[in-house]
């Protein structure tokens, strides 16, 4: 059991590294020159991150915990969905947020 509780967290980490390249790729592509195009990818990347830094990470220098963490997760995690899905890509969002739902789900059963 103990590598399979292993196995999450390491998927949890991947996610959210996950969370971070999508954002940054939506930020790339909503600009129209390059210079709009990698200043988008950067700030929304920063952004999320430090969201997750300052209120989700486990060792969050604001930790939150109950509904205001899950907040914080959904906003975070939602973004990489909702990335996805304004790059036309809808089977993707779709198994992210499985992936997402059935890891978070884990982490509850195992209390992570």
């Amino acid at each position: 059991m103990g590598i399979l509780k292993s196995s999450n967290l390491a998927i949890r980490f991947l996610l959210e590294l996950c969370v971070l390249a999508l954002v940054g790729y939506w930020g790339y592509r909503a600009g129209n020159s390059q210079t709009t195009r990698i200043g988008l990818a950067m700030l929304t990347t920063i952004v999320v991150a430090a969201i997750w830094t300052l209120f989700g990470a486990p060792k969050a220098a604001f930790a939150l915990s109950g509904p205001a963490h899950l907040l914080v997760e959904i906003a975070v995690f939602g973004s990489g969905v909702a990335a996805l899905l304004a790059t036309g890509h809808p089977g993707a969002a779709i198994a992210l947020t499985a992936i997402i739902i059935v890891n978070r789900a884990l982490m509850h059963v195992w209390r992570q």
